[in-house]
């Protein structure tokens, strides 16, 4: 239990931290957000609890795949003053068409990928 509330305590710290830089800072932040940082510890976790590289393997193609469906929530926000958007609109549109990639591979794609 104290593991599990530590892990959340950590995760919260670091998003606070790095919206606060992306304040601050936007490249930076952004910089930061774009390291996969979640992905590789567990991988790295995953391994080491487990021993299991065909699981890892299978887990890393998932991501390589869902990666590029979940940046599709950056388009209306990307767009969002060229279409004179509020930022509610564009972040609710994103996540929607986010949603939609993702939900559209895990309805079509593979079963066993």
């Amino acid at each position: 239990m104290f593991t599990l509330v530590f892990r959340g305590l950590a995760a919260g710290f670091v998003v606070v931290a790095v919206s606060e830089i992306a304040a601050r800072f936007p490249r930076l932040g952004a910089f930061i957000l774009t390291i996969p940082v979640v992905p590789a510890a567990v991988l790295l976790l995953m391994y080491l609890k487990a021993g299991d590289l065909p699981a890892v393997s299978g887990l890393s193609r998932q991501i390589l795949l869902l990666i590029p469906l979940g940046l599709l929530i950056f388009v209306p926000l990307g767009l969002a003053q060229r279409l004179h958007w509020s930022f509610w609109a564009a972040f609710i549109g994103g996540m929607l068409l986010m949603a939609a990639g993702v939900g559209a591979y895990l309805w079509l794609g593979p079963r066993n990928a």
